[in-house]
């Protein structure tokens, strides 16, 4: 089971994820590292059926994998804006596969 709370400052640009990612094992990493931006990456495309991988030539004649994300702006660690559907392009090493 995956839960999140974003809890946004309407004063600032894009919704505030904050400056660290916990985990209920104590973990915690900067919302902006290599892993805190896996994480978040990997919340939506998990909690999101439209992304889950098809590999039924019926469906997806090309089986390609192509995950999409909300085109919204995140603050990260230190104020820094980036738009979440920017996690799914190649740039990131997560385009179609």
């Amino acid at each position: 089971m995956l839960a999140a709370t974003v809890v946004d400052d309407p004063a600032t640009n894009g919704l505030d994820v904050g400056e660290n990612i916990s985990l209920l094992n104590g973990l915690t990493v900067p919302s902006n590292s290599d892993l805190g931006v896996r994480l978040l990456r990997a919340f939506f495309l998990i909690t999101n059926p439209a992304n889950y991988q098809d590999r039924n030539p019926d469906t997806n004649p090309t089986l390609k994998w192509q995950v999409n994300l909300p085109a919204v702006d995140v603050r990260l660690t230190g104020g820094a804006v980036v738009n979440l559907s920017a996690l799914s392009r190649p740039t990131c090493g997560n385009g179609p596969t």
